[in-house]
């Protein structure tokens, strides 16, 4: 079973062998169907089929061990971005495990990626800590330095996690987990990209996908053509980036991952709208919306509340982009992408510069100012705060040269 569903990448026809699979067990008693439930559970989570997991975990019921029925059924739930679900599924699966810790240990690691979403990250460091200190198998203890892997990108200390996760990858490759040595090298690149390292970025992303195409890690390919679009848009390949966009919406959307998909949307937004493409923004925003549905994490719901004010101020109903931008300030205030917070009060600026509120758009300055993490953001705080001068008559020369200057050494002269 596993690998014919992994033989095939087209997500109809992997959906039509799990629905053959299903059928077959129809009308057998629980007792028998059960395990196998759960067990095609865990399949379907291995091979990133988010959807076909939960449904599978909800099915398989309260079978034995019930510890391992609770931890499936919440990690569908996290896969499928249900947070309450996953955190309640998971805090009882460690009630029920006892006095094994190695269990406790790879449900807490789950319980820590939960607060990570939730963007309580403070509780996330905890859970890792908890199951770091009792680990004794590499799987877990992968895991967990993953998660505190992603906490260094949260804080922002790049050169931290760049080197954490070339430990990771190292340490994957010694213990023969490919999964685990992919996602190490994948979040390596985005700490690369996110510290201005391109050119290293896009070398080791490009040879990530290769590797991931070749083992079948569909979820590594679709981090890796996330990031490669990111570097695209970034060097002004604008058609190239189409396409990878177009390429990750897709392999997110089989994958059933409603969470980074919703960025993947976002992107494309910004994308099309970089390009003058209004109306093909909104529809794939509405489309966006509607896929990822209600209960997403406040993280995706900023991105995508962020996505809408941009397209509405295309459109210049800036009232409604005010209404979003501030939705997604209240979100991102909540969530593990504290970047989403100075993009908000940097967009929340050019709103109120729009309806001519000066003042609104200095003090919205401010405080993307404090926010400020890279280059992009200095530049278009920079490049805003001249712009609000000159629209209350002073005289912008110094400032709009300091602007220029700084879009110039970022690399991105289109600011």
């Amino acid at each position: 079973m596993h690998r014919a569903l992994a033989l095939v990448d087209d997500g109809a026809s992997r959906g039509e062998i799990w629905r053959r699979f299903s059928e077959s067990l129809a009308g057998q008693p629980a007792e028998r169907t059960g395990p196998v439930r759960l067990r095609g559970a865990e399949l379907a989570l291995e091979l990133g089929d988010a959807d076909v997991a939960l449904d599978w975990a909800q099915a398989a019921g309260s079978v034995e061990p019930r510890s391992r029925a609770a931890f499936v059924l919440g990690r569908a739930s996290l896969a499928r971005g249900d947070l309450v679900t996953a955190l309640a599924a998971l805090e009882r699966a460690v009630a029920l495990c006892g006095d094994d810790l190695q269990a406790q240990a790879e449900v807490w690691v789950q319980i820590g990626e939960v607060h990570y979403a939730k963007g309580q990250l403070d509780a996330a460091a905890a859970m890792a800590v908890q199951a770091l200190d009792v680990a004794s198998t590499s799987a877990i203890r992968l895991a967990a330095k993953n998660l505190r892997g992603k906490l260094l990108l949260a804080s922002g200390d790049w050169s931290a996690a760049d080197a954490h996760f070339a430990a990771d990858a190292c340490e994957a490759v010694g213990a023969g987990d490919l999964t685990a040595e992919l996602r190490a090298r994948v979040n390596r690149a985005i700490a690369l990209l996110s510290s201005g390292a391109s050119d290293a970025a896009r070398e080791m992303l490009t040879r990530v996908l290769g590797d991931a195409e070749a083992r079948g890690e569909r979820r590594a390919v679709g981090f890796a053509l996330s990031n490669l679009a990111v570097l695209a848009i970034e060097r002004h390949d604008y058609a190239h980036a189409l396409e990878l966009l177009e390429r990750t919406i897709g392999a997110h959307r089989r994958l059933g991952d409603r969470l980074n998909f919703a960025r993947d949307v976002s992107n494309l937004v910004e994308l099309r709208l970089r390009l003058g493409l209004v109306e093909q923004a909104e529809q794939v925003l509405r489309f966006g919306r509607h896929a990822l549905g209600p209960g997403a994490p406040g993280s995706r719901a900023a991105e995508l509340a962020l996505a809408a004010a941009r397209v509405l101020l295309c459109r210049g109903r800036t009232p409604e982009a005010e209404r979003e931008v501030r939705s997604a300030l209240r979100w991102a205030s909540m969530s593990s992408d504290g970047d989403k917070l100075g993009e908000g009060h940097r967009l929340a600026a050019r709103i109120a510069l729009e309806d001519g509120a000066v003042r609104v758009v200095e003090a919205e300055v401010e405080r993307a100012r404090e926010l400020a993490k890279i280059p992009y953001d200095y530049v278009e705080v920079a490049l805003i705060a001249a712009m609000a001068l000159r629209a209350s008559g002073s005289s912008v020369r110094v400032a709009s040269d300091a602007a220029v200057a700084a879009a110039r050494e970022a690399g991105d002269e289109e600011l």
